[in-house]
Order: structure tokens, then sequence, then C-alpha cells
């Protein structure tokens, strides 16, 4: 998860044109700094704009003569637009958080298929596992500041404000 390094030699070996690529070492390294910086930031809305994500990915595609694929425009078009909408009804969703009842279906789901042997799956397994870890840890980290959030309707039953007759 957070592969800069292999988004950008994907880009390049994927794209139109890779014999025209000029330096696609230093294509590669913009493309892991750019991811890397994602990575230091949280995906809340309303800490990153995906516009400040792809205006250098796209600075180094027009600079080093990356055809992007069809696809991949689609995808960033279609993220525009999510972030849009999502910033408009709720600017501190977590786009990770947020998916993560998805992940967990499509795991359960997909490995009840023996989907595991699929050669995709296991870097699906390691983007769920590091959500479901940063969930984890983002409960630990936030334990007793608002148990409610916490534990929901079982919060009287749990904080050390109640007592137990």
């Amino acid at each position: 998860m957070f592969d800069g390094r292999l988004a950008g030699q994907l880009m390049v070996e994927r794209c139109k044109s890779p014999e025209l690529v000029r330096d696609p070492d230093v294509f590669v390294l913009r493309i892991q700094d750019v991811i890397l910086r994602v990575r230091q930031a949280s995906l809340k809305l309303s800490r990153i704009s995906f516009a400040d994500v792809f205006a250098p990915v796209m600075a180094a595609v027009r600079a080093h003569h990356v055809r992007l694929a069809p696809e991949f425009v689609n995808v960033v078009l279609a993220m525009f637009v999510l972030e849009g909408v999502g910033r408009s009804l709720d600017p501190d969703t977590d786009v990770l958080r947020a998916a993560l009842p998805l992940l967990r279906r499509w795991v359960a789901e997909d490995a009840g298929r023996g989907g595991v042997r699929a050669p995709g799956w296991r870097s699906a397994l390691k983007v769920w596992a590091y959500v479901e870890l940063r969930e984890y840890v983002a409960r630990i980290r936030d334990w007793g500041n608002d148990d409610y959030a916490f534990f929901g309707p079982f919060a009287p039953f749990v904080t050390a404000d109640s007592s137990v007759s």
C-alpha cells in the first residue's frame, strides 16, 4: 500500500508509448514523492484535495511525456466528481474509514469464493489490513474522548463514570 515507486513504474509500463517516456527513473521518483506526501496526510476530505495530489502527477506526466491510458484518466475524473460530492456532504469524511465496511464485505465474499488465488488479491488484502489497523489505532488513540462514539449504545455500561449496583 502506498508504494509510489511501483505506481510510477506501472504508469510508465502501461502508458500508450513507454518508449517515448523521458527519464523514466526521475518520473518514478516524482510519483513516489507524491505518494509519500499523501501517505503522511490523512485521507480526510478536509485535509487533502485530489487536485493537490493530481496536479504534481499531471505535471510529471507532461514533463516526462507519459501518455496516460484512457482508463486512468477516467478514474481521475471520477475521483474529482466524488471529492466534490463528498465535500458538499461532509468535508470531515475519511475516505478509508468510509470504505472499511465495503472492504470487509468484499474480502469475506472473495475469500469465500476462493478468490485468494487471484493475482491482485494479495495487494488488496494488504490494503484491507492497513485500513483495519489504521481504524484500530485511531480507536485506541481516541479511547475515553467520546465513549458514545466508541462504544455506541453500550457506552453507559463501560465508562468509568457508571457504577455497577
